[in-house]
């Protein structure tokens, strides 16, 4: 008998939780797990759909997961609104994500900064606070005076300094790649790392980034490694968190696309 949690249930603990956390936090607005709260004439939207896909793979760490999602969660009502431009990163984002975002926030377009970078996946412009990240606004954006030209160069080489050391594990043409557990898969964008030198892989490079913390490279012609990936790549967007694309991406022409 499954004894789990409804969405509904989980997003009561989470709230529960936060207002032991945090005296005078007002819920304005709940609905399964996108929870608005106010704090001293501040309000946010809350999304707990990670927090839920979390427990949902270790039930009985409710109490540590909610605690770890909550503590970042939270630290949005501590911004003061000056943003550090050497903490600027991209993360990476697919357009189903950005109108499930628009759904939810019942609008059309966001205020967010945001580039496209294939048909499949957008480069989305945060703050990295260590704890959590903040996404940059347009009015943010304005502020920094970095040109929308020299934006990603501007991040990525910020990302490199915040970063620790890129690693690759595996043989024999199928590799993972790991950075720390959050910006595996901006690693996208960092176009220096991209050669067969660094991947001997057979045919093009490939790639699957099914969830911001898991970076797998293949090659184009070695079907059981393509197979391989695949599988991986569908149980993570079935069963993971902080889901990103269940799409494979090849490297043409400096770039990846959308492998067909």
């Amino acid at each position: 008998m499954n004894s789990n949690l409804s969405k509904e249930d989980f997003a009561e603990k989470w709230i529960s939780h936060i207002k032991s956390k945090k005296e005078g936090i007002a819920i304005t607005e709940h609905q399964e797990l996108t929870v608005k709260a106010s704090f001293n004439g501040q309000e946010h939207t809350f999304f707990l759909d990670n927090a839920y896909a979390d427990y949902l793979m270790e039930p009985s760490e409710i109490d540590h997961i909610i605690e770890l999602y909550s503590e970042s969660q939270l630290e949005v009502y501590e911004y003061l609104g000056v943003i550090n431009p050497e903490r600027i990163v991209p993360i990476i984002k697919d357009n189903a994500f950005l109108e499930e975002v628009k759904r939810l926030k019942n609008t059309d377009s966001l205020d967010n900064v945001i580039e496209t970078y294939n048909s499949e996946l957008v480069i989305i412009y945060v703050e990295d606070t260590e704890k959590t990240v903040r996404h940059l606004s347009q009015k943010d954006f304005k502020e920094l005076n970095i040109s929308t030209d020299t934006l990603k160069e501007f991040a990525l080489a910020n990302l490199h300094d915040l970063l620790p050391e890129i690693e690759k594990h595996g043989e024999t043409g199928y590799y993972m790649v790991t950075v720390g557990g959050t910006y595996e898969s901006s690693l996208i964008l960092a176009d220096d790392i991209w050669t067969q030198e660094n991947f001997p892989v057979q045919g093009e490079i490939i790639v699957g980034i099914p969830s911001r913390d898991l970076l797998i490279v293949t090659g184009s012609e070695d079907p059981e490694n393509m197979n391989k990936l695949r599988v991986l790549i569908n149980d993570i967007h079935q069963n993971g968190s902080h889901i990103i694309s269940n799409r494979i991406f090849i490297r043409k022409n400096g770039k990846f696309v959308v492998h067909e």
